[in-house]
């Protein structure tokens, strides 16, 4: 230990070396004043946990492991980690002989959130104190700081879950969390051929079966050589009835076919027509096939286009076989 207040009698004079024997029951002369350190070791968890004696912040390396020589004496010390409590204590080191280890597991100061898991849940947006923690179902219950704590679950076409949970240390809490559904499954139903889109987005052609938040939609129906029909439909929780579009409005030309000789069987697109000479006063604009057909003379075919309020004219003159 410490040697302190021995009288001397002799008189001890500045810039001389004296040597000092001590006697107990046997007489022992200390011959080698300089041991008075040893190792202060410490091993705590968890391993990024902080390690302070007297103030001084020591290296914790990965295994949660620090040590120093330190002088005889008495030493304070603190170990804190995020999320768990801190310990303070004192270590008193006085034996050259074996180094002081000291082994702290701190408690800690957080629980554990467990969700349930169902159809309603599943996909949504776990938030703990507007904190984004992952898409549920998570693969390990999150770590959650003792304490009141506000959670919401955010998913698309379902209300907004909110709840306040008050986790104490080392507890799990159990959330038996349903979402409200905020959609009706709707049916819409277009002619044939028609594209159906909503809110300027395509999601089919004829028919379209799914989900849609409460709300309103603008839905326009296209199709080819048709002018696109835009409306408004109204979502509402419990609406399960087919929702009837609105047709396209189609474009019209005109065409004239003529052949000669006269009588042709008349195919526009495959279609049977009529017979030359023949007018068809509104044909759908764009590309189209004509073809005329007519007993002993070799079939002819042209493609034409048709545009908007313009009559297109076309002549076939047939040849016979021979």
């Amino acid at each position: 230990g410490i040697l302190r207040n021995y009288k001397l009698n002799p008189t001890v004079r500045k810039g001389r070396v004296y040597l000092m024997q001590i006697s107990t029951g046997e007489q022992h002369i200390i011959t080698d004043p300089s041991v008075t350190k040893q190792f202060i070791s410490f091993n705590v968890f968890p391993a990024n946990a902080t390690v302070s004696v007297e103030d001084e912040p020591w290296p914790v390396d990965a295994n949660g492991h620090t040590e120093r020589l330190c002088n005889f004496g008495e030493y304070s010390y603190r170990v804190e980690a995020p999320n768990y409590h801190s310990t303070v204590g004192k270590v008193k080191l006085f034996s050259a002989e074996k180094k002081m280890e000291i082994n702290i597991r701190l408690k800690p100061a957080f629980g554990w959130l467990a969700v349930d898991d169902n159809e309603t849940t599943r996909g949504g947006e776990l938030y703990i104190d507007n904190i984004r923690i992952g898409k549920l179902p998570l693969t390990a219950k999150p770590e959650v700081t003792s304490g009141v704590h506000k959670v919401k679950i955010v998913k698309d076409l379902y209300k907004m879950y909110e709840n306040t949970i008050s986790v104490a240390d080392s507890m799990t809490i159990d959330l038996a969390a349903r979402l409200e559904a905020d959609f009706a499954t709707t049916k819409l139903v277009a002619d044939d051929g028609v594209e159906i889109w909503i809110d300027d987005e395509y999601k089919g052609k004829s028919v379209w079966n799914g989900p849609l938040r409460n709300g309103e939609y603008k839905v326009t129906c296209k199709k080819e050589s048709h002018r696109d029909v835009s409306q408004i439909i109204h979502i509402q929780d419990g609406i399960t009835e087919p929702i009837q579009l609105k047709s396209p409005i189609p474009i019209y030309g005109s065409l004239s076919i003529s052949s000669s000789p006269a009588g042709a069987s008349v195919l526009v697109d495959g279609k049977q027509e009529g017979v030359t000479p023949l007018f068809m006063p509104k044909l759908l604009i764009g590309n189209h096939v004509v073809k005329v057909v007519m007993e002993n003379y070799k079939e002819e075919e042209q493609k034409i286009v048709v545009h908007q309020d313009t009559q297109e004219t076309v002549n076939f003159t047939l040849r016979d076989f021979a």
